[in-house]
């Protein structure tokens, strides 16, 4: 199982066995932390205006890149089968903030299967995403959108 994570999550070590021996050892090949799904605990909670910033991201990727059935897309927990990193990374073609959301795409374009798990989640209060950041991150879900009708990532 490969992992990646991000500075605004904070794991309890039992996320990762309970991934391991849940959802790896059963059919999915994905397996996503979401702090929007039933049981995700948000030990220190976002500000409301992030909260909404995240919301409406998550809402442009659903609308711009056709990504509907994935509720947290940006939470950093994210594990892969081996088979999954061989065939997904290799196509990937973003390298910052939309890379999440790459990988997902590709990977429902492959057939993976996905699954969301709560997560126990802390907020980092001094984290910022500038204005540069966001317009960066929409310009990039738009290139995935454009790369994905164009093929860029068949085969």
């Amino acid at each position: 199982m490969s992992e990646a994570k991000d500075s605004y999550f904070r794991k309890e070590t039992r996320s990762l066995s309970e991934a391991k021996d849940s959802y790896f050892e059963s059919e999915y090949d994905i397996v996503i932390g979401s702090r929007d799904v039933e049981g995700a605990v948000l030990a220190v909670p976002q500000s409301f205006q992030r909260r909404m910033l995240g919301d409406t991201f998550n809402l442009v990727v659903k609308i711009v890149a056709g990504f509907w059935g994935i509720s947290d897309t940006q939470c950093g927990f994210k594990g892969f089968t081996a088979r999954a990193v061989e065939n997904i990374f290799p196509k990937c073609k973003i390298d910052r903030w939309a890379f999440d959301v790459e990988i997902l795409v590709i990977a429902k374009k492959m057939g993976y299967k996905i699954k969301e798990m709560p997560v126990t989640w802390v907020n980092d209060p001094y984290s910022k995403v500038k204005l540069k950041g966001m317009i960066r991150m929409l310009s990039e879900v738009l290139q995935i959108r454009l790369n994905f009708l164009s093929g860029r990532y068949n085969n």
